[in-house]
């Protein structure tokens, strides 16, 4: 046996140092207890070494003589030590001291003497005795210590066990945790820059990279993963409570068939403004605790929770004053003792700042928001310089970023006042003109105009206000869906403007556009922010930029949100570099487009790459007035089958510049079912299972047709028969169907095969993570929608089976995003414009789309200002190169 060995032998075992007897004063002879702890002073305590002592008096009685006494001392699980004492044949009291040296995994915090821990809470002490001529044992008396938690327990005395390792250990620095100097113990989340929340399932994901010694993940496993300090910090805007999500922790089961589930350290914040913190502690149960914070909407405040080495966590909330370099008002504090130490591995662990897949995040804006790990911060006594974009949005309330903004809604709401009186006086004035007795009656003269200045820009709100009031509307200012209906058609008509010459198109388009955004249109929004970050009719402005961009993205505008992902994913227009905060904004928009082609609503386009150099491409989309269009037609009508199925697909998914008509659609598919026409079969299935297209939904006939197909061997109808009876849950046939269409290479069947395997929903197969990864991986890669977020969501989180990478993360969700209908619609529109000469509009529409990332539009974009003179015109003047 080795040294090292026996040394931990010898200090991990329960010794027994001894017992000293002494009178004690005479206690009452009708005791009726012969045998208890003398809870004096000094009971239970433990000396610097260790050891425990344990008083107990023990009295002999005529009535009943004490044989023996035991004394146990034991956990909830198992008993440490047991001694057998006699008690003195004197008939008087004896005291008698226990001194009893426990494991030191029991009392010793964790360093380089002690490498090991025990996390008990407490231990019990029991008396009991045996009495002559009797073998049962008698309870007499107990008692429960309380240990402390383990960061509060003391460090073991390097002269406790002087032995040749515990002389080499002298020299070490038993104090501090193993750590890396190459390795980085903060997690910047989130910069100065804004993130934008809006109730969803995504949020920004992060973990501590490790860039030094590998051993640091052996070191936090071996010492059951306990990080000793914890801070978190960061300033958060409050827009609203739908969400819950501010901080979260994702563990990572790393093994095969892993999981994803919520871990500790966890933030939430509750439906009334409070904050609740939850750890994991160190023998595994959650502890949470609540702070009656009261957080307010439209209000900045700045954030800092601590977990120190006690397992005191301590939050506190302050609210700012003034935007930059203010002094925070006073400053809220919230102390709670966790019963025991925090677990976390940060080197395993991610952190999620807002939502996950389990939780919804906040609405609002996050930034500034660190992780700082085995360590304590301080909480700032001023606010940090944060950039110009910063400032306009804490300076202003969060919709209104400018004072023009603030200005022209002072307008909009004197202006309802305004014509409200003149509605009302003006009925007053007929109903008393319909008296005989009006003359006699006064009535109020109508108010004079409002002492507000307006301009020519703002004719086209009034006109629209006068309308809609003086004929009766009852609205207020208060109504958002009123307002929302004057900033979309303040942008239709922003929209028109863009036809106009050069001359008005300054003075026309660019006022009708920011004022639809004041009143919260989301596109005018966005459009505004292109034209600041271009200088289109506007001069060049980053940061406002920026300030447009986030509004957009907090009203839940797909361009606004792609366009956020694709800054974040090149650093471009001042935003750094964060793949992280890239994949959440491009997560958003896939998961509504994949929202938006579940529902299949008619106004949506198909995305599809048209560039402009292309003559032959360029006829075919010309939408419904195209020669190509027209002979498809007329080839349908005579009852070629090819023809027919191309013009469904076109209808239906509104290709080719053709506007969605899926009711036209189902009727050329009814025509090929009829004639046995397996595509045709299977699309007329496919409607009729989802009720789509003015269809009534009708499960039986639609799966006739699915089965008519499938019987002649088409891949769609077979995969669509095993969906079908997966989401009726008879699982052994959608597998059948299922695999049989996977083998042939179908990618639909495949992705929901991956389900399946991620579900345990295979007979006789366990939960296997490792299957569907390959089953999602493999249909991503030919392009099924749902598989290819399947993949990214594994990436981003690393979740035992994927190894976490947020820059292919990001590219996955990017590439199902580039794809929504939002997209197209841009696309298609710039394409109508250019083919009907209006320039300055496809201009518009192609910048608009460009602004995303989308390759194709920055290529039109760019032969529109090369190669046709009114479009250059337009660029020259109104574009900052």
């Amino acid at each position: 046996m080795s040294l090292w060995s026996l040394w931990f032998l010898i200090t991990s075992t329960v010794i027994f140092i001894g017992f000293i007897e002494s009178e004690s004063p005479e206690l009452p002879q009708e005791r009726q207890v012969v045998a208890f702890f003398d809870r004096s002073s000094s009971f239970g305590k433990i000396n610097r070494k260790g050891v425990f002592n344990f008083p107990f008096v023990c009295i002999q009685t005529p009535q009943k003589t004490v044989e023996k006494i035991r004394f146990e001392l034991k956990t909830s699980e198992e008993n440490l030590f047991v001694k057998t004492i006699k008690c003195a044949e004197s008939t008087e009291s004896k005291r008698h001291k226990l001194r009893v040296k426990l494991p030191a995994g029991y009392i010793f915090n964790y360093d380089y003497y002690q490498e090991w821990m025990i996390f008990e809470d407490s231990i019990s002490a029991v008396l009991s005795v045996t009495f002559k001529n009797q073998l049962a044992l008698v309870k007499q008396d107990s008692i429960k210590i309380l240990l402390k938690p383990v960061y509060q327990r003391p460090f073991r005395p390097p002269d406790e066990c002087l032995t040749f390792f515990g002389r080499l250990l002298l020299s070490e620095d038993r104090a501090t945790i193993p750590a890396c100097p190459l390795d980085n113990d903060v997690i910047e989340m989130i910069g100065n820059r804004p993130v934008v929340f809006t109730a969803k399932h995504f949020g920004v994901v992060k973990k501590l990279p490790v860039v030094g010694n590998p051993k640091l993940v052996a070191d936090f496993a071996e010492r059951n993963n306990m990080l000793s300090e914890l801070s978190v910090s960061f300033d958060i805007y409050l827009l609203g409570y739908p969400g819950r999500g501010l901080l979260q922790s994702i563990f990572h089961q790393m093994t095969i068939g892993g999981f994803i589930r919520s871990s500790a350290p966890l933030v939430f914040l509750e439906p009334n403004g409070d904050v609740r913190v939850e750890i994991l502690q160190a023998r595994g149960q959650t502890q949470s605790f609540i702070a009656h914070t009261n957080l307010r909407l439209s209000s900045w405040y700045h954030l800092t929770l601590t977990i120190d080495a006690r397992a005191v966590g301590t939050l506190y909330v302050c609210k700012y004053d003034q935007p930059e370099s203010s002094p925070l008002k006073k400053c809220l504090e919230y102390v709670f003792q966790f019963k025991q130490a925090m677990q976390y591995n940060p080197y395993v662990n991610s952190f999620v700042v807002g939502g996950s897949m389990k939780h919804q995040s906040v609405s609002g804006f996050i930034c500034n928001f660190n992780v700082h790990l085995n360590r304590i911060v301080t909480v700032p006594k001023r606010r940090t310089k944060q950039s110009e974009i910063m400032t306009q949005l804490v300076d202003l309330e969060i919709a209104k970023f400018d004072t023009q903004c603030l200005t022209f809604l002072d307008k909009v709401e004197a202006l309802i006042k305004y014509f409200q009186i003149r509605a009302e006086n003006r009925k007053s004035k007929m109903q008393c003109d319909a008296l005989p007795w009006a003359s006699k009656i006064s009535v109020d003269k109508r108010v004079s105009p409002i002492s507000v200045k307006w301009s020519s820009k703002h004719k086209f709100i009034r006109s629209l206000l006068k309308k809609d009031l003086m004929n009766g509307l009852k609205v207020s200012f208060d109504n958002q869906t009123y307002l929302q209906q004057l900033g979309r058609s303040l942008y239709l008509k922003a929209r028109m403007s863009l036809g106009i010459g050069l001359h008005e198109f300054k003075y026309k388009l660019v006022p009708y556009v920011l004022q639809s955004s004041c009143l919260g249109n989301s596109i005018a929004s966005y459009m505004a922010s292109v034209m600041y970050y271009s200088g289109f009719g506007v001069p060049l402005d980053d940061e406002k930029g920026s300030s447009y961009l986030l509004r957009s993205a907090l009203l839940d505008d797909r361009l606004g949100l792609l366009s956020l992902g694709f800054k974040y994913y090149y650093g471009l227009n001042g935003f750094p570099v964060d793949y992280s905060i890239s994949w959440r904004y491009y997560m958003d928009a896939a998961w509504m487009f994949r929202d938006d082609r579940e529902q299949h609503k008619e106004n949506d386009v198909m995305t599809e790459v048209v560039r402009l150099t292309d003559k032959k491409a360029l006829e075919m989309y010309l939408g419904k007035e195209s020669d190509y269009f027209q002979w498809l037609k007329m080839q349908a009508g005579q009852g070629i089958e090819s023809a027919r199925q191309e013009m469904g697909r076109m209808l239906f998914w509104g290709s080719k510049g053709v506007d969605r008509d899926t009711g036209a659609a189902v009727n050329y598919y009814r025509q090929l079912a009829d004639t046995g026409d397996t595509t045709g079969q299977f699309d007329l299935g496919i409607v009729l299972l989802r009720g789509q297209g003015g269809v009534d939904k009708d499960e039986q006939k639609g799966l006739s047709y699915l089965k008519r197909a499938a019987d002649q061997g088409h891949q769609g109808a077979v995969s669509a028969l095993g969906w079908h009876y997966l989401l009726k849950r008879e699982y052994d046939f959608a597998f059948k169907y299922l695999d049989m269409a996977a083998r042939q290479g179908n990618r639909d069947a495949m992705h929901n095969l991956g389900y399946m395997y991620e579900n345990g929903l295979v007979k006789g197969v366990p939960r296997n993570n490792s299957a569907s990864y390959l089953y999602f991986i493999d249909a991503a890669n030919r392009g099924q929608p749902d598989s290819a977020l399947s993949v990214s969501v594994g990436q981003i989180y690393g979740d035992g089976i994927m190894i976490q990478n947020p820059v292919s993360a990001a590219g996955w969700a990017r590439n199902q995003a580039e794809k929504s209908s939002a997209v197209g619609r841009l696309l298609q529109q710039g394409l109508k414009a250019y083919l009907k000469d209006h320039y300055s509009e496809a201009l518009m529409f192609y910048m608009m789309a460009a602004e995303t990332g989308v390759e194709v539009a920055s290529f039109n974009m760019a032969h529109l200002c090369e190669n046709e003179e009114d479009a250059s015109e337009i660029a020259n003047r109104h574009l900052t190169h």
